[in-house]
């Protein structure tokens, strides 16, 4: 009777590291690109308007709308998240101004304008 030796135990892999997809919240593995349960990027991969260079121009394009999705990014940190909010604000605000006084200019030269033409009388 020849004794046969055991055989080696399984070798285990270590568990892939495991991560959350940042729309869905569906868990993934930490190299994947894409969510496997909704497709969208992950990492290097999000949409343009959710890294810095998008929220820039989204600002000159749509105003205080791009607050929207710099506080959805998973890319720009919290401290980026605020200091793109202060900015936005305060842009925000030097516009109106600015819009404001050119409104008013625009109408004292349209007030003079009414008493030079006539119109009164």
């Amino acid at each position: 009777m020849e004794l046969t030796p055991p055989p080696p135990p399984p070798v285990l892999q270590p568990p892939a590291a495991r991560a959350s997809c940042w729309v869905c919240k569906g868990s993934i593995d930490q190299p994947d690109n894409f969510c496997r349960h909704c497709g969208k990027g992950q990492g290097r991969n999000v949409p343009w308007q959710y890294k810095h260079w998008g929220v820039v121009v989204l600002f000159f394009c749509v105003g205080p709308f791009a607050l929207y999705p710099v506080w959805r990014s998973p890319v720009i940190s919290r401290t980026a998240k605020w200091i793109y909010t202060a900015l936005t604000i305060a842009g925000t605000i030097y516009l109106i101004h600015l819009f404001t006084e050119i409104a008013r200019s625009v109408n004292s030269m349209l007030a003079g304008y009414d008493s030079f033409s006539g119109a009164g009388n």
